[in-house]
């Protein structure tokens, strides 16, 4: 490999670690400062994300400040029930399962 091509590898791997770096930043950030119907926002849109799909998964650390309660009563308001905790991933999420559905 030549000099420039090593390079320009560098700046590559160097471009998407400061992308990665970046999101994960702002991801965070917007949880931190996320309120109340910032909260209920996400998940209402992680619930209604797949509306022909029966099953949805919440991530409890973006939905702060609300706890897994109101996450729980916000989705069987919106006709699902609780299955459990969610699997896979690297962070808690919660499953629901829809058991009705909108007319």
């Amino acid at each position: 490999m030549t000099e420039i091509e090593t390079n320009v590898l560098k700046v590559a791997i160097s471009v998407v670690f400061a992308m990665l770096l970046w999101w994960t930043t702002w991801t965070w950030l917007r949880v931190l400062f996320h309120d109340v119907d910032d909260a209920v926002a996400y998940v209402t849109k992680k619930l209604d994300l797949r509306p022909g799909w029966n099953e949805a998964k919440v991530e409890v650390w973006q939905c702060r400040p609300l706890t897994e309660h109101q996450i729980k009563d916000l989705a069987e308001e919106r006709g699902f029930r609780y299955l459990e905790d969610g699997k896979g991933g690297s962070s808690r999420s919660l499953a629901f399962e829809r058991v009705k559905r909108d007319v």
